[in-house]
């Protein structure tokens, strides 16, 4: 008799279809996920501008009634307030993020990296920061999540280099495997490899805040939209010798 199918009892099969149930849960717990921090980030707002609206009401009215530390709590309540509102509006993009399908589109990243550095850098602030910008090839991508990406690789290259006298940050790219690989490295502060994995990880921080500010969830919004582009992101570094992060998008072909 001839056999059909595989044989050990038919457990390819069975193995095959447990790999696509594992893939329908996770992809429905992922949806659950980004529903419920739709909903948290949404639904607090109201309740936070009230605090907030309440705090300034105090603030103007009985402000010369209170001594300085009835003043000093109503601060550090207003400040807890915006801290508050921002996690908000961070988590909300977040969650948008992974349900906004990249519209991919001819990207010229030389010009838009450029851009970032000029506009949106700390370099006005009187730092001494050197870029290095090498030539870059174009992607085929979604051009504002795109630009999300590197808005927030360059920012973080910035905090991360403010304890030097002079930061140094290089950008630049090669093409592998019908690939293009961009990186940009710094030479500020780095990281433990040992703790690489947190690094993607919504809300995980490899620094204290007291020393770094931040939300814990730019490189996750990062990780998302560069796997929604069907790429990867990685990144190397040791403790005070700086950063490199890498990441894959498809060439733009004309």
């Amino acid at each position: 008799m001839e056999e059909t199918g595989s044989s050990n009892n038919g457990q390819p099969e069975n193995l095959e279809q447990r790999v696509k149930d594992l893939t329908a849960e996770l992809e429905a717990s992922n949806r659950a996920l980004e529903a419920f921090s739709y909903s948290v980030s949404h639904d607090l707002r109201a309740p936070l501008r009230k605090i907030g609206y309440f705090t300034e009401l105090l603030t103007e009215t009985y402000a010369g009634r209170l001594d300085g530390k009835g003043n000093e709590w109503l601060n550090k309540l207003d400040a807890q307030s915006k801290e508050m509102t921002h996690l908000m509006d961070v988590l909300l993009e977040f969650s948008r993020t992974g349900r906004k399908a990249p519209g991919k589109t001819r990207v010229e990243i030389n010009a838009m990296v450029e851009n970032i550095v000029k506009n949106d850098t700390g370099r006005d602030n009187g730092r001494n920061i050197h870029f290095i910008i090498h030539p870059l090839p174009d992607a085929l991508a979604d051009t504002d999540l795109i630009r999300q990406v590197w808005t927030h690789l360059i920012s973080n290259a910035v905090k991360y280099t403010a304890r030097k006298k002079e930061a140094v940050i290089e950008i630049g790219a090669e093409e592998k495997a019908g690939a293009v690989v961009y990186h940009i490295k710094d030479n500020g502060v780095g990281f433990d490899m040992n703790y690489a994995d947190k690094l993607f990880s919504p809300f995980q921080r490899l620094h204290s805040r007291s020393d770094f500010e931040g939300t814990g969830i730019g490189l996750a919004i990062v990780e998302r939209i560069i796997s929604n582009h069907n790429g990867k992101i990685w990144a190397e570094a040791a403790p005070d010798e700086g950063a490199s992060f890498y990441f894959e998008l498809t060439p733009y072909t004309s």
